[in-house]
Order: structure tokens, then sequence, then C-alpha cells
């Protein structure tokens, strides 16, 4: 099930920073020449509510004079127990009766079958001796066959990485399940030692049908990090995870206490100049150790992010272009290489100077940041001339009450350079407001191929990269609202360069 894997990978894991997913739900049939499909299956997406809440037991921190606030506290609190919640997904096929149930626990999403239950994507929760709780809040029901953007945001946390041990016996881990037997399955955990996780197992598989109980093995020393993510509405009184972190300072002499410094980082790439389509790869070494001057240490904590911005246009910490770990891992090393893959189409023409930042696991961003030079040149694309004028099969497609996107194809014949212009202005206002929508191709024949919102206008331009002979243009504007009621109606009007005009009537659901 695409969309719920794709929500895992994005946006389920321990971030600091607020990222909305877009995914699919439903499944859509590619087009037949000699026949007709049925209806597109529609799909199910929820919030699963259990009676059990998520526990550790017997477990405290080896080094709480480290933190601001003693971590112990927190593992107090978990005695107790906090609520979460797990994600189901439930496809409607139109004739096939025997769809597995695909769910979401604790990082682990598997497909639920009626007499077996199948791994898709294994969990995170307990990766050796690194252990990451992500609670969830809110309450979140999707229904639809239509592509929606989930809104997750990291209410609380995440925790500096918190040394654990066990205070007495094995650590228990109590947490909410919809199959015990699966967690137990060595695919996962293992009944155990050594069988799935090499130091955790599940002693007794099968004891409860909603909840399962993994121990962690006396003698190590874990680390551990908790984090509470929000969907539609969730929310939290009290921040519980957040104050648990890293003491900042050192003690500074007249001055009183001084932060630590942040991450240095050393950008590995050389300069680079670049086409419309071209892409290349930046990469950096980030540091949290070592002297910033002759007395000044850095803070010598786990690198927790990495980013990059173009000079001029920097959004803020921790809101810029994430980077990925390539040599090392966040939150485990202090020294690592970090990666990303940057598009000409992503930067301005001319010269961008891309500058990378490290943070480190105190929340610390680091001023020694550094730099690599991008030089986009223009791509040779003459004007061609417009095709002959045609039937575009313009489709402005309905749009559920709840939904927040709606996608727009066509099949133009246009020459290189030509613009096609999908006109808004009638349902502005009244059924949808676009204003601060965003668009994006779903569909396109080249990767140079433009689309940008007019939002003065109302109007989506498009702009051809080569001639196009009836290929299928597929756009989607996310980020809108629906003003109007189930059974509203409006309509779009199309019009291109080769003289094509074309309109389509659309209509709010429920």
């Amino acid at each position: 099930m695409r969309s719920v894997e794709r929500v895992e990978e994005g946006d389920y894991e321990i971030v600091s920073e607020h990222r909305p997913v877009r995914v699919r739900i439903g499944a859509r049939y590619p087009a037949r020449l000699a026949a007709l499909n049925p209806p597109d299956p529609s799909g199910d997406l929820r919030t699963i509510d259990p009676e059990t809440k998520f526990v550790i037991r017997d477990a405290k921190a080896t080094t709480p004079g480290a933190f601001d606030n003693d971590p112990n506290d927190l593992l107090d609190d978990f005695e107790d127990g906090f609520e979460t919640r797990l994600l189901g997904y439930q496809p409607g096929y139109n004739e096939y009766q025997e769809a597995p149930e695909t769910n979401f626990e604790h990082s682990l999403l598997y497909n639920q079958f009626r007499d077996t239950d199948l791994v898709v994507k294994d969990q995170r929760l307990i990766n050796d001796k690194r252990l990451n709780v992500v609670l969830f809040s809110g309450d979140l029901s999707r229904t639809g066959g239509q592509a929606i953007t989930l809104d997750p945001e990291t209410l609380d946390g995440p925790t500096a990485p918190i040394e654990i041990e066990a205070a007495n016996d094995n650590i228990e881990f109590t947490i909410p399940t919809e199959t015990p037997e699966l967690w137990a399955s060595e695919d996962v955990i293992g009944e155990e030692f050594d069988e799935g996780e090499p130091h955790a197992r599940v002693p007794t598989p099968g004891a409860e049908d909603d909840r399962v109980t993994i121990e962690l093995e006396a003698g190590e020393t874990y680390q551990l990090r908790v984090a509470r993510v929000g969907f539609d509405g969730g929310s939290v009184d009290d921040e519980q995870f957040t104050p648990v972190q890293y003491e900042r300072t050192e003690p500074g002499g007249e001055g009183g206490d001084e932060t630590l410094p942040g991450p240095r980082v050393d950008v590995n790439s050389d300069d680079e100049s670049l086409e419309e389509g071209d892409t290349f790869d930046i990469r950096a070494d980030v540091s949290s150790v070592g002297k910033t001057g002759e007395d000044n240490w850095r803070g010598g904590t786990t690198i927790q992010a990495a980013e990059w911005y173009i000079q001029g246009d920097d959004p803020g910490e921790g809101n810029a272009n994430p980077m990925e770990a390539v040599d090392g891992e966040y939150l485990n090393d202090v020294e690592l290489e970090v990666e990303d893959e940057i598009s000409a189409d992503d930067l301005e023409e001319g010269t961008n100077t891309l500058v990378i930042r490290g943070q480190d696991s105190r929340g610390v961003w680091g001023d020694d940041t550094d730099s690599v030079k991008a030089t986009v040149e223009e791509a040779d694309f003459p004007p061609g001339p417009p095709g002959p004028p045609g039937d575009v099969n313009f489709v402005a497609n309905d749009i559920e009450i709840n939904n927040d996107s709606q996608t727009f194809s066509f099949e133009p014949e246009m020459g290189n350079n030509n613009e096609a212009i999908i006109d808004l202005s009638s349902a502005q206002g009244d059924t949808i407001n676009y204003t601060g929508g965003e668009v994006e191709f779903l569909q396109q024949s080249n990767n140079n191929d433009r689309v940008e919102y007019d939002q003065e206008n109302d109007q989506i331009i498009f702009t051809a990269r080569g001639n196009k002979g009836g290929d299928t243009i597929e756009i989607v504007i996310n980020g809108i609202n629906v003003v109007g009621n189930v059974g509203d109606a409006s309509t779009v009007d199309y019009g291109d360069d080769s003289g094509a005009e074309d309109s389509d009537a659309f209509e709010i659901t429920d």
C-alpha cells in the first residue's frame, strides 16, 4: 500500500520541524485501449485508539546530571504509561474481497491478512541499542481515492538521546498492538535474544491480545529518544519530552555560563555549472568535536541534522532543505558526512551560493557553516511554432469536501515554449479558495516542462519544453480550501498558444 509506506518513510521519523506529507488513498487502474475499467477503488485511512498505553519499566538514566531536567523523572512517568495511536488503512476494492488491512504500529508497517501477517517495512522502535519512541496524538479519518495531505507536526520533543540501563532485571517495553504474535516473530523482534533484534525478545508471545511486552537485555546501555507527533487536531497540554535536553552551557567565569558551539561544516563538493534539468550531489562533513578557538570546545554531542539553503533566502534554522547522512548516522555519531541531490530546476538562473549548516542533539545549530556555488545557465529552448488547435481533453477533477488538493489533466498539441492557461477565476472564492496553493506535476512529458500558479490572476500557467503531440499532462494544486458545499459546481477554462480552448465543470463531493 504505497500511500502508507510513503507516510512512514517521510514523516514518522523523529523530527523537530513541521512537514506535510502527501499520500494517495485507494488505487488507480491503468488506462485500457479496448476495454473500460471499473471505478477506481477507494481507501479508508484512520487512527486506531488502543486501550493500552505505551509503558517502559525498570529503566534508569546513566548520566542524569548531563541534562537540564532529570530524565529519570520522565522514566518514572513511563512506568504509568503514555497514550498513543496506531494507524490503519483498509482498501475498498470493487471485486477483490480478501484485501489485507495495512497497519502502522510504532514504525512497523505490515499487511494483516485473514490467516497471516506480512511485514512491509521493518520496525525502528528498537534498532540494536537505539530506542526511538514516537507517540501519536489526534484522530485521523480520511476516505476516498484521491491524493490527500496529512499534516503531521512534532508536538513535544524529541528528547536528547538518553543513555539508559536496567535498574534491576531486563528493561520492559509494553506497547499496544493489533498483532502481538507478529512482534514475537523472528521477522520483527523474536522470542529470544539474537533472533530478530540482538538485545530484545518477546518472552511470552500471545499473552495478551491487545499488547505485547518486549524485554531489553540487562547489562547493556541503550540510547532512548522520545517524541510526540500529532495529526488532525492532536495536541499536548504540557511538554514532557522537549525539556529533557543536554546542558547547553559550561561555567564561563566573569560572563557567567556560556553555550558550547554547535557543529562545524566542511563542504566536500566543487562549484558546479549547470543547465536546466541537470542535477548534482552536494556533500559535506559535519563535526561537533574539536576546538573553535584556543580555549573553546564544541558541544561534543551527536549530530542531529544538517540542511542547506540559498544564501539570501534563508527560511530559518530547521526549515531549510534536509540532507541525508551517508557516512555515519544521525543521533549516533559526532562526526558524519551528509549529502543531498540538488536539481538546477530548484535554483535561480545565475550563481547560487548554497550554504550548509549542522545541528547537534542539544538542538544547537553551528555558526561554522560552509558553502558551494552552483551556476545555472539558461537552457537553449528556442520558441517553436504552435501546434494545430485540437481537442485537448481538459479535465478538472471533482474535489471532496474535506480535501485540500485538486487535479487537472489535458493533452495539448503545442510547440516548444508555448504556454497553456488554466483559468480558475470562475471558481475562486465561491467554490474553492485557491489562494496560497502550490502546483506540481503528477505527469509530464519532459522534465524541463514548467508550471506555476499566478495568484494575482488565479491562473495555472504551463510552459512546454519541447513540442507536444497530445502527451498527457497532469497537474495538482495543493494547499487549497473548499469553501462551498457538497453539490456546488464551478467551471474551469483552458486555453493555449495553439488556439485550443476547452472547459470542464467540477463538483464538490462528500
